[in-house]
């Protein structure tokens, strides 16, 4: 019984009594005694606390006699939690909801009605929040409940007290006489002075106008700094651009952080974010607040005084580009083109849906910094939080998938998309300089900038973003060396006008959001990249809310900075809903000395447009390179040809970025061009060529030599980037000229790029031939960096094609320097994994070679290593995995006497579980009577694993399998102990007693009905959109139920498909696939069943085969190497490893929680 006690005289009995009632008639249970109550600090401890489970919170505060007849609200806000408010022991509001159908009510905050009649005016009320938290993020900057009356209010901030909360004891409601004096609150404050501050941080002043904000920036006395734009026209600036008018146009993410018109499914600690659906795009989407404006300087004051908008409604848009008569918008998840041929500055119809699938999953990093290259195509970045999933609109083609942080573009002519490179911090800024190289910035500390090559992999947080894409990329590229610093910068412009000093020229300055400053620093060269050091500042504000998140150089050479104006930028609070979307600022900075008015002409004729390429000013001559590809003047081609020829002329880089895009490059020109004295002429030269995928053979004989030849590390680095997209013969000829470079050995990234091409080769029988190639092998370049990565790249394969190379490999080799290296990729492919199914070639080049481990010694059935083996896999002391490993061997070599030492194993209580599987698995080779007899005489003591395995074991072999349906017919074993995959296997065998003998137990496979699949799929459906999942929980049950079969990010098997790259954000389709897994098989996991010659029947995927050996994985993980000797037949049969009950046993929120982890975009460290 719950007692319930109000202590109220003021209340009439009846409504006294009906309050008692109230919490019996929820199903309410209230929390302890006095003594079970600590104090706690209000709202220190909801920022800091961690600990998962249902706690109540209670306090006192004295209603003054004045507020009666007014209305009173209390306001709540919540963080990762779901929250329930009670006043005087009424439930009067909440925030999410409680199990069984958990939902976070973070992002909400409530003002509720305190009903009149349950306020005891004058006298101490009871305030208690219970709260519930799962795997709830912490640091959240939460306010104080408050009590509202018309006039004034009182902040409940301070000493709280804490329970658990209790089941099962009779408790007391927290009466008002057991709360302590310092945690009953009366002060009473002006509601209005309370209002304002109610979300305010400690020390904060809160906003200030936008002058203001200005007035107090540090900055350098040589320099002015204005406010060019700022609230009420513009709200929350994420990006923006000028057009070749000089019109500022400002992509305004009013919208952030939540997406119109979708429901949370799910949301991890890192605030990653699974929603119901994936939006429609414009014009039938969800209308969201998001716009892109347009401003005028009409008198050239630097103020934009004339405004107006170009598009609204947009859902989280987060950059633009103009071109090609219209307005590029990116607003994942989708790119759109909005077409204005016109020029009115409306849009001419609905957008044009260019792609679809960039992802949602966290707003502060999705696809963003929309802009052309020199090269015609669109680059953007993707930040580090999102996925993507990416093809063209509504197209078959098959999606280009990625995880986390990269650099993409898109060809729009040739609807063309591609990951451009891939890693760095989350991405959200891009910069490409003079040279066109391109860059972003960082969100974590000690570095400025990542700077791309094409194709390249990079540093990234695996643990959190997922690993590289490329399994052998066995490397990445760090970010730009840079000394100790604060994060973060994420954006940053490289100074590339006339307007600062000379010296500013090639300085970058970064935008830092959390410190509300920008930073200057020199770049200097290493080797193929470059190096930085912070020299200072432009500016350092004293606005806290000063939060500087885009940089640019405008047209007149002043820098501009888009401050996204908010009490924080983390986007925990963000989630939290502390965002000021009417507020946002552009500042513009400018010497002093330096007012000239920027007049641009209002008709730019061609030529104008190649005399800006020429242009001091960086903005100019991209400008032009724009608008000559949207003119396509054919009649200047001669023109940038001369240019382009002249040797004096620092246009030519421009010159030819404008023809390329005019006209393609032709195989004479390009090959001169290789001869250029400006080594980024020939950088851009062989990129351009290259990105074409097809060279004539002058052109791939060119590049060879140049490859030899090339004196600049950046040119010599674009060829090993570009020989990556070209075929097996021209890549490996382009990397013989490389190797020769003995400089490059020491260079952080050339050794790198070099492998990546030809590890993108490595299944083309070339590249084998050439590592063979004793001239090749020795190079210093290639001994110390290639020759343990190409054995590494064919070892962790594994398949026997590859492991026959790695022997290629060690045969060739004509040094030990170059055998060690090959051993020492070797043995990384391996480490942790099992040498079963290791060919001979390979076994007899290692140990030839000297190395060698004990496996392998005994997988050649040396006797020393034979005995080891058999008095190892008993002895408890040597640990299982190896023991594990031994067995296996010693079953693939049929050892006889290992059978009756695995018997014992198998079935003993006393042996590791690890090591019982392998038992039963290795028995499946060895054709003993005595093997059926014992397992069938154990099975019903096993444990479920083993007895899992031991099944497998029975039912390969028709006797054993008699031997089991003895057993089930006299009843000595219930015929349930066979698993429906086992009893579909026993099925298998060409034996009509056994078949009739099946019949009779079974009548046929099990297997569940249509109709019963149908309403398990709606079943399964109406759960996981009802309440929220909470992945962390959802991760261990992936493992538990199918991490044994199935690998998602870096955890689980590989007996199923790898599900990290499958559309999981379908929630039908995996629902059906789950339920009956045997309707859509993806080819290579269809089942094989195998008969030999010795009476079994083996069945499982087959994972590889060749002329001498057939490898198949049962659904326990067991690889079986079947010699083709042996074979009487093979057989495919429609049918799936994955049993049709996987989630029968789980209850709701546990389902919830399986497929939030399921639909996770990246992993849980």
């Amino acid at each position: 019984m719950v007692r319930f006690m109000l202590y109220r005289s003021c209340l009439p009995s009846a409504a006294a009594q009906w309050l008692i009632s109230l919490p019996l008639l929820l199903g309410m249970v209230l929390p302890i005694s006095a003594a079970d109550w600590t104090p706690v600090e209000i709202p220190q401890h909801w920022k800091a606390n961690s600990e998962d489970g249902t706690s109540w919170y209670r306090c006192g505060a004295t209603i003054p006699s004045e507020w009666q007849e007014s209305p009173i609200q209390i306001f709540v806000e919540s963080v990762d939690d779901a929250r329930e408010l009670y006043f005087n022991g009424r439930r009067i509001g909440g925030l999410g909801t409680f199990p069984p159908e958990y939902r976070s009510g973070l992002g909400r905050s409530t003002r509720f009605e305190i009903p009149e009649e349950i306020i005891d005016y004058g006298n101490v009320n009871v305030i208690a929040i219970r709260v519930h938290r799962n795997q709830s993020r912490s640091g959240f900057n939460v306010a104080v409940p408050v009590i509202f009356g018309t006039q004034q209010a009182i902040r409940l901030r301070g000493p709280w007290e804490v329970a658990q909360e209790e089941v099962e004891d009779e408790v007391s409601v927290s009466a008002r006489q057991q709360i302590p004096a310092t945690s009953i609150f009366n002060k009473l404050e002006s509601a209005e002075i309370v209002e304002e501050q109610l979300k305010r941080l400690d020390n904060d002043p809160g906003p200030q106008l936008s002058q203001t904000t200005v007035d107090t920036m540090r900055h350098p006395e040589q320099f002015s700094i204005q406010v060019a734009l700022a609230e009420p026209h513009i709200g929350q600036p994420l990006s923006f651009k000028w057009d070749e008018r000089g019109r500022l146009w400002v992509c305004e993410y009013r919208q952030y952080p939540d997406p119109a018109g979708l429901r949370m499914i799910s949301r991890d600690k890192f605030l990653r974010t699974v929603y119901d659906k994936i939006p429609l795009p414009p014009p039938h989407h969800a209308r969201g607040l998001d716009r892109i404006s347009i401003h005028e300087d009409k008198d050239g004051n630097g103020i934009y005084e004339s405004h107006q908008v170009f598009v609204d409604g947009l859902n989280l848009a987060t950059s633009f580009a103009f071109g090609r008569d219209g307005l590029w918008v990116l607003n994942p998840p989708y790119l759109l083109f909005y077409p204005d041929a016109d020029r009115d500055d409306i849009p001419d119809g609905d957008p044009e849906v260019h792609l679809e699938g960039f992802g949602l999953e966290d707003t502060h990093s999705l696809a963003n910094s929309l802009r052309w290259g020199p090269d015609g195509w669109l680059y953007g970045a993707q930040g580090s939080t999102v996925s993507g999933r990416v093809k063209g609109y509504r197209s078959d083609d098959e999606p280009v998938t990625s995880m986390g942080q990269l650099i993409w573009r898109y060809h729009p002519e040739r609807r063309q998309y591609e990951i451009f490179a891939e890693g760095g911090g989350n991405a959200f800024g891009l910069e490409i300089d003079d040279k066109g190289r391109i860059y972003s910035g960082h969100n974590g500390g000690n570095t400025r900038a990542f700077h791309y090559p094409q194709g390249g992999y990079l540093r990234k947080g695996f643990g959190k973003h997922g690993q590289l894409s490329n399994p052998y990329a066995f490397g990445y590229l760090p970010a730009m060396a840079h000394h100790n610093s604060p994060r973060f910068t994420h954006a940053f412009v490289i100074y590339d006008a006339d307007l600062f000093p000379s010296s500013f020229h090639g300085k970058l300055f970064s935008v830092a959001p959390l410190q509300g400053e920008v930073v200057q620093s020199r770049m200097e060269p290493l080797g193929s990249t470059f190096r930085s050091e912070d020299e200072g500042y432009l500016f350092q504000s004293e606005d806290r809310w000063c939060r500087p998140v885009d940089i640019q150089v405008g047209p007149d050479g002043a820098i501009y900075v888009a401050d996204f104006y908010e009490q924080r930028i983390d986007h925990a609070s963000h989630y939290q809903g502390r965002v000021h979307r009417d507020s946002g600022r552009i500042y513009r900075i400018y010497p002093t000395a330096k007012t000239d008015n920027v007049s641009l002409p209002v008709d730019l004729d061609d030529a104008t447009l190649v005399r800006w390429l020429n242009h001091p000013n960086k903005w100019y001559r991209q400008t032009a390179v724009r608008l000559l590809k949207d003119r396509q003047p054919s009649k200047l081609i001669p023109t940038l040809l001369a240019m382009l020829q002249e040797k004096t002329n620092s246009a030519a880089l421009e010159a030819l970025w404008a023809l390329n895009q005019i006209e393609p490059l032709s195989d004479e020109s390009g090959i001169s061009l290789l001869d250029h004295q400006d080594p980024h002429v020939r950088r851009w030269t062989i990129r351009l060529l290259c990105d074409r995928k097809q060279l004539t053979p002058r052109l791939a004989q060119a590049l060879a030599q140049l490859a030899r030849d090339e004196s600049d590390i950046e040119v010599r680095a674009q060829l090993a980037c570009s020989a990556k997209r070209l075929n097996p013969g021209e890549c490996l000829a382009i990397v013989k000229g490389l190797v020769h470079h003995s400089d490059d050995v020491k260079d952080s990234r050339m050794p790198l790029l070099i492998w990546w091409a030809i590890e993108s080769k490595a299944d083309d029988p070339h590249t084998l031939a050439t590592f063979c190639d004793s001239k090749f092998a020795q190079q210093p370049l290639v001994e110390e960096h290639l020759l343990n990565r190409i054995m590494r790249r064919y070892a962790q394969s594994g398949s026997r094609k590859d492991l026959l190379s790695c022997a290629r490999l060690l045969q060739s080799a004509t040094q030990d320097s170059q055998t060690k290296q090959y051993l020492v990729g070797f043995e990384a492919a391996y480490q942790g994994r099992s040498l079963q199914g290791l060919p001979l070639e390979l076994s007899t080049a290692i140990i030839d070679s000297g190395g060698g481990s004990f496996e392998l010694r005994l997988r050649q059935e040396d006797s020393s290593s034979l005995k080891t083996a058999m008095q190892g896999i008993i002895d408890n002391q040597v640990d299982a995995t190896k023991r594990a490993d031994w067995i296996n061997i010693l079953s693939e070599l049929k050892h006889p006497p290992a059978v009756a030492p695995l018997l014992a194993l198998a079935i003993s209580d006393q042996t590791p579980i690890r090591v019982r599987l392998a038992a039963c698995g290795g028995l499946q080779a060895f054709e003993s009577d005595a093997i059926g007899d014992e397992l069938v005489a154990s099975l019903s003591k096993l444990p479920t694993d083993v007895r899992e395995a031991a099944c497998a074991t029975l039912v390969s072999r028709p006797k054993w399998s008699a031997t089991l349906l003895d057993a089930i017919e006299q009843e000595e074993l219930p015929d349930t102990i066979v698993s429906p995959t086992h009893v579909a296997h026993l099925f298998l065998h060409r034996n009509s007693e056994l078949q009739t003998r099946l019949q009779a137990i079974w009548q046929d496979i099990p297997g569940a009905t249509t109709d019963f699949m149908r309403a398990e799929i709606d079943r399964l459906n109406r759960i996981v959109k009802t309440g929220s999942g909470v992945p962390r929980n959802g991760k261990s049950l992936f493992m538990e139920r199918c991490g044994k079969c199935h690998q998602l990010f870096e955890d689980g098997g590989s007996i199923g498909p790898n599900l990290t790259e499958h559309d999981r954000r379908d929630l039908q389709q995996m629902l059906v696939n789950v339920v009956n897994p045997s309707l859509t098989l993806r080819e290579g996991y269809e089942s094989h069943v195998v008969m030999t010659d010795d009476g079994r029947t083996m069945s499982g995927l087959m994972i590889d085969q060749d002329n001498q050996v057939v490898i198949i994985k049962d659904h326990q993980g067991n690889t079986q190497l079947i010699p083709r000797e042996g074979i009487e037949e093979i057989a495919k049969i429609p049918r799936s490893l994955m049993p049709e009950d996987t989630l029968q046993d789980l209850d709701d929120q546990q389902i919830r929680d399986l497929f939030a982890y399921l639909r996770s975009a990246q992993p849980l460290p």
